[in-house]
């Protein structure tokens, strides 16, 4: 049997650093924009259903991604599981900034502002990348039977993870789908991952499609791990599912703001397809984080040699020829 990997001590401390230097950048976006807008006009901005502000540079999944942080900065001096949660907290930074590299449609923001957030972004996916390389190059093996290795999740949340992450998956991707068939100019549906002046993403943010098929990845990367009791199926699937939380929880609350559930069941089917499917992408984050928070199981017992039978001691008086 293979011996279980652990994160070395040193790396436990880099990957802490790491994730606080990506909080803090976090949280100096999300003060400066609360700065300039108060939270009840902020919100609908983040939510997708405000204006466009030149001078708003975050969307909502800033503060998932501050929360990501904070709680895989602890988790890598603490838990047993540090080396896929850096693994999460890379995939997570490199998902959510890369298309700040490419992404158009930022034309007219101020040009200084612009510079800031570029520069940003590129910091964030330097430190992403370094998330992924002390994960990968900080892991040793347990020194003993007795130390404790990686913990993956029990049998029942696995397959409470697997279910509901699937079905999650398949219903982001099916959207994406749909989007793709509607779309008869391969250019303008291409700006759904690229940008454009008609699909305007803050500084910070990312196109939908791009975001669509990142969540939709993700939790079908976790659905199957979690299927077959993985390390990493547990800080995965929490990311991927306060990901759903976020993007299911933020599109109904801006529908109840403009009052467009009460007249729901008058809609057209596709609109009330878009509403049940966020509704269930809220229920489906919130049942997988309820079941993969609670600690996981410790690794099969690794085989131990049996001592080798020693040899009887001589007899107290030694018999002839002895």
């Amino acid at each position: 049997m293979r011996q279980p990997q652990v994160l070395a001590q040193g790396a436990r401390i880099v990957g802490a650093v790491l994730c606080a230097l990506l909080a803090l950048q976090t949280a100096a976006w999300i003060g400066r924009d609360l700065g300039l807008a108060e939270p009840s006009r902020l919100w609908p901005l983040w939510a997708g259903g405000g204006p466009s502000a030149p001078d708003i540079v975050t969307t909502f999944r800033d503060p998932l991604l501050f929360g990501v942080y904070v709680v895989v900065g602890v988790a890598a001096l603490r838990s047993a599981v540090a080396a896929s949660a850096l693994l999460t907290a890379g995939i997570a930074t490199l998902a959510c900034r890369l298309p700040g590299v490419w992404a158009r449609g930022s034309e007219y923001m101020h040009h200084e502002l612009r510079e800031q957030a570029v520069l940003s972004t590129f910091v964030a996916l330097a430190l992403g990348a370094a998330l992924l390389i002390t994960a990968a190059a900080g892991r040793r093996p347990t020194i003993s039977a007795y130390e404790p290795g990686p913990t993956r999740p029990a049998r029942g949340p696995s397959v409470t993870a697997f279910l509901f992450l699937g079905a999650a998956s398949a219903v982001v991707a099916g959207w994406e789908v749909h989007w793709a068939t509607r779309s008869r100019d391969p250019a303008a549906y291409l700006d759904r991952f690229t940008g454009s002046d008609a699909i305007r993403a803050p500084l910070l943010g990312a196109p939908p499609g791009w975001l669509a098929v990142t969540l939709a990845l993700m939790a079908l990367a976790a659905a199957i791990g979690a299927l077959f009791h993985t390390v990493y199926s547990r800080p995965l699937g929490m990311a991927a599912a306060a990901l759903l939380v976020g993007t299911g929880g933020t599109a109904l609350a801006e529908a109840m703001r403009r009052g467009a559930l009460a007249g729901v069941g008058s809609a057209p089917t596709a609109t009330q397809l878009q509403y049940a499917s966020a509704l269930f992408e809220l229920l489906a984050g919130t049942v997988v984080l309820l079941t993969l928070v609670r600690r996981g199981v410790p690794p099969p017992a690794r085989p131990t040699t049996p001592p080798r039978a020693l040899a009887p001691p001589p007899p107290a008086s030694k018999p002839p020829g002895w």
